[in-house]
């Protein structure tokens, strides 16, 4: 037997994870807290792989392949997180390519933010080859050429601004994110004779295939979130009176004791007769004297107290300004392509002769941006704005051909033919995009741009097809062919040539924004959206046998022909749009409403969210704590 085989191994894992957190400023809102954070990262693979018998006579009375494989992974996690009490900046720019050459950041940064063309492909390629060269094989002859390159990608920014105190407190948080993520590779597996025809004698099975699976699993998350609050020292009343909490009666550890109406109780962490361990309960029964190492504090006479929770809250007294500016651009690429042929060959067969290609070129994206900000006050003073803008494009290019030209086949009553293509190419696409406004104006701006089967362009023209429905961007369809040209075949068997088209797009795109502002008075908010989403599939199969010249060819099969053709290409998109503006000016009746209804379900309440793992049962209430 003869074996030529060529392996190529090419990963790449990193993580990058960088932190910046300020604290300064006063009590008085004076001072400076400034955090800043960059991030630039980028992950680059190139990688082939050639198995090639050339211009040689092999013989064997074994088998012969020839085998060439190329696994091409990248695993790359870029975060980044921006803390701090008054202005927040974060950028992040990721950068992740197979089969595309070097480049410098600044037209990195262009192609991704633009979505022009130029850095240079050079594509991760996988060959199989057997090329002018006179074969007699006593077994199986088998040519093959296998590609799989996976980009995985997790990128997140998250800027944080939560300024806080008595008066003239300011916040701002900005966060910037830019990602790239883009696969090229080509999967070729041939026998071929640029001149005289070659010879080809098999006993046994010959095999012609190529696959190619390409894919980017992505996920990308922005978030840019301001909160601003200058309560004259509202929110330092909660923790005050958690101190007087501590002036309690009495614990579970206090044996029996008399105790009268308005008496607290704290359980010890040891207690197991009822009641949560750390929490504090009021005795509301009469007079009595009582074992406090035995008793349910959980039944009628006691309630759960925190007089930080009943506290009433009136939110800002002053005018406080906050602003969230998120935006995020991301961009997945791939393109790919499959090719099994068979060209020039004169061939004995003893056996099935296959010629397969299959391509899968799939991008699996989900996308998260939010914007939120939190400011104004309860006189109407002060300002809020959130803004988000996310502009995303996922590409996907793919060609799959299995085909036999210019050739004579014949064999035995065991020999068949069979050429076979598939294109399973898919983009899977979910973009969620929240901006929400507390006392203020909200504005997102949503643009999703999916195509299979189209050249890439850049976002205006993107834009201009999607808007006004032009035609400016190039048709590239991600077809699928198989046929067989110019060949004469005389076999026992089945005659089979197939192709099918199978390419999906699925897109989910939801923008939502949100403005909510209450007051005494002098309330305004307001709230807009925008959603520009284009979904496009070129595609197309095509399967035949034919003949190019004026002779009739000839075809024999001791079975049946089969040519068929599939293409069965669709697009599912769902496109949600939410804009919601509220602005209420009541003279301070939602305050005592919330502050009266935030006390009576706390005193409902079972558990509050700040106790930690607890064991629920139906219809066990939950109060939600400030923290």
């Amino acid at each position: 037997s003869v074996t030529v085989e060529a392996n190529e191994t090419a990963t790449i894992t990193a993580t990058a994870d960088s932190t910046a957190s300020s604290s300064g400023g006063s009590a008085f809102g004076t001072g400076t807290s400034l955090a800043v954070n960059g991030v630039i990262a980028t992950n680059l693979v190139l990688g082939d792989a050639s198995a090639l018998i050339s211009n040689s006579n092999v013989t064997t009375t074994g088998d012969v392949t020839v085998a060439a494989v190329n696994e091409s992974t990248i695993d790359a996690t870029t975060k980044a997180v921006t803390e701090t009490g008054n202005t927040g900046v974060g950028v992040t720019l990721a950068f992740n390519t197979m089969g595309w050459q070097a480049q410098n950041i600044l037209f990195a940064a262009i192609d991704a933010l633009l979505g022009t063309g130029i850095g240079d492909e050079d594509s991760c390629s996988v060959e199989a080859l057997v090329t002018n060269t006179r074969l007699d094989v006593g077994g199986n002859l088998s040519v093959t050429a296998d590609m799989t390159a996976q980009l995985n990608a997790e990128i997140s920014n998250d800027s944080t601004s939560a300024a806080s105190a008595l008066i003239n407190a300011t916040g701002m948080a900005v966060s910037a994110l830019l990602a790239s993520n883009m696969v090229s590779t080509s999967t070729q597996a041939a026998l071929d004779y640029t001149s005289t025809q070659g010879s080809v004698t098999v006993d046994g099975a010959l095999t012609v295939a190529s696959s190619d699976a390409a894919g980017i699993d992505a996920t990308s998350s922005m978030k840019a979130i301001s909160s601003t609050t200058n309560d004259g020292g509202a929110s330092l009343l909660g923790s005050t009176l958690d101190k007087v909490l501590s002036k309690y009666e009495c614990t579970s550890h206090s044996g029996t004791q008399t105790l009268s109406s308005g008496d607290m109780v704290k359980v010890a962490s040891d207690h197991e007769a009822g009641g949560l361990v750390g929490a504090f309960y009021k005795y509301t029964g009469s007079d009595q004297t009582l074992d406090l190492g035995s008793v349910d504090y959980s039944g009628d006479d006691w309630e759960r107290v925190s007089l930080e929770d009943v506290s009433p809250q009136f939110g800002n007294l002053t005018g406080s300004n906050s602003m969230g500016v998120g935006g995020q651009v991301v961009r997945n690429d791939v393109r790919s392509s499959s090719e099994a042929s068979i060209n020039n060959a004169s061939i004995m067969l003893g056996g099935l002769l296959t010629v397969k290609s299959d391509e899968v070129s799939q991008i699996s994206a989900t996308i998260e941006s939010v914007a939120s900000s939190s400011g104004g006050s309860a006189f109407g003073g002060g300002s809020s704005l959130a803004v988000n803008a996310t502009i995303a494009t996922n590409l996907v290019l793919s060609q799959s051909s299995a085909t036999i030209t210019n050739s004579a086949i014949s064999g035995g009553t065991l020999s068949g033919v069979d050429v076979e293509a598939t294109n399973n190419a898919a983009i899977d696409a979910t973009l969620n995009s929240s901006t929400s406004s507390s006392g203020g104006i909200a504005v997102g701006v949503t643009l999703a741009f999916n195509t299979i089967g189209w050249q890439a362009q850049n976002i205006l023209f993107q834009a201009i097809d999607a808007l006004v429905g032009t035609d400016i961007g190039d048709e590239q369809p991600s077809k699928v062919e198989a046929y067989i040209k110019d060949t004469t075949i005389s076999v026992g068997q089945d005659i089979t040539v197939s192709a099918d088209n199978a390419v999906q797009l699925n897109a989910t795109v939801s923008n939502a924004a949100e403005s909510v502002a209450s007051a005494l008075f002098n309330t305004s908010s307001g709230a807009s959206g925008f959603v520009l989403a284009s979904n496009m599939v070129s595609a197309g199969a095509q399967a035949y046998i034919s003949f190019s010249g004026i002779t009739q060819g000839l075809v024999t099969a001791g079975g049946d022909v089969s040519v068929t053709a599939t293409d069965d290409a669709g697009i599912y998109s769902n496109v949600k749009l939410v804009m919601s503006s509220e602005a209420t000016s009541d003279g301070g009746a939602a305050v005592i409403n919330n502050s009266k209804r935030a006390e009576e379900s706390i005193l409902r309440a079972d558990y509050f969210s700040s106790d930690g793992e607890q064991t629920l049962n139906f219809g066990t209430l939950v109060a939600l704590t400030q923290d």
